[in-house]
C-alpha cells in the first residue's frame, strides 16, 4: 500500500493540499502584480492576506512532505526567530538593518525596529525548502551544506524586492550585494540555513522520491520575486506619501 507522500508515476506536481494552495497563491499574487503595474489596484488588505497564506501554506507543504518530527520544525522556527532578534539588536551576524513596520503584522522589536510576526515562518519556508531540494541529490550534512547555499542564492533575489520595491527593511549602510545587502548577510544566511538543514537532517526519515517539494516552493517563489521586481516601481521613484497616507499599506506601493 502506498504511503501518503508517495507520488504516482507521471504526476507533475507532488500531492498535498498545502502545496497546491501555495502554488495557487503564487499565481494569484503574480496576476495581482501584473494588474497593479497596469494601474488596476487590488482591494485594500488583499496583499497582506495573500502574503500570510503564501508563507504559511509553504511551511505546511514542507511539514507535510518531509518526515521530520514537529519538535525539529519548532527548533528551526526558533532558530530563525532568535537569529533575527539578535541581528536587530546587535547588527551581527547579518549586518546593521531595521524592519520598517510595513510587513504586516509586526510587533515592537529590539533597537527601535519592528519585528514582523511572519518573519520566522518565511525564514523556515526558505531554509526548509532549500534543504528539501538539496536532499533530492545528496543526504546528511551535505544536504544541509547545499541547502544553505541554495537559500543564500534565493536571498539575493529577495533582498532588492523587499528593500527597493516593498520597503520591508533597510540596511544602515549600503553594501555591494543586491538590495544594498553586505557580504556578511550572504554568509550569515548560509550559516543559519546550514544549521537549519543540520537540524532537519538529524531527524529526517523521508524516503527517496522522484520529485522534491523544495523545487515546487523555491522555483515559483523565485519567479514571483522576479516578476515583482520587474513590474513594481522602485520606492525611490515614488513621490513621498502625505502624512495621512503613511500607514504602510502595500497596496499603494505596487
Amino acid at each position: 500500500m502506498k504511503g501518503h507522500h508517495e507520488t504516482r508515476k507521471g504526476r507533475l506536481v507532488p500531492k498535498g493540499v498545502a502545496l497546491r494552495v501555495f502554488l495557487a497563491t503564487v499565481a494569484f499574487s503574480m496576476l495581482g502584480t501584473a494588474l497593479a503595474s497596469a494601474g488596476i489596484a487590488p482591494p485594500p488588505g488583499i496583499e497582506s492576506i495573500a502574503n500570510l497564506v503564501l508563507i504559511l501554506s509553504g511551511c505546511l507543504a514542507l511539514v507535510d512532505w518531509l518526515r521530520v518530527p514537529i519538535f525539529a520544525w519548532i527548533l528551526v522556527l526558533t532558530l530563525g526567530a532568535m537569529i533575527e532578534w539578535v541581528g536587530l539588536a546587535t547588527g551581527w551576524p547579518f549586518g546593521a538593518y531595521v524592519y520598517t513596520g510595513d510587513w504586516w503584522p509586526s510587533i515592537a522589536g529590539p533597537s527601535g525596529s519592528a519585528f514582523p510576526v511572519l518573519l520566522p515562518f518565511a525564514w523556515l519556508m526558505m531554509a526548509g525548502a532549500a534543504y528539501a531540494l538539496a536532499r533530492h541529490w545528496v543526504g546528511g550534512w551535505r544536504a544541509a551544506a547545499l541547502g544553505g547555499l541554495l537559500a543564500s542564492v534565493v536571498d539575493l533575489l529577495l533582498e532588492p524586492v523587499m528593500v527597493d520595491r516593498l520597503g520591508y527593511w533597510r540596511w544602515a549602510d549600503s553594501g555591494p550585494l543586491p538590495g544594498g545587502a553586505p557580504w556578511s548577510n550572504f554568509f550569515a544566511w548560509y550559516a543559519t540555513a546550514f544549521l537549519a538543514g543540520l537540524i532537519l537532517s538529524r531527524w529526517d526519515q523521508s524516503p527517496k522520491r522522484e520529485k522534491s517539494v523544495g523545487a515546487w516552493i523555491l522555483v515559483p517563489f523565485s519567479l514571483f520575486l522576479a516578476a515583482l521586481y520587474a513590474l513594481s516601481p522602485s520606492l525611490a521613484d515614488l513621490p513621498a506619501p502625505r502624512d495621512e497616507d503613511s500607514s504602510g499599506d502595500l497596496v499603494r506601493r505596487v
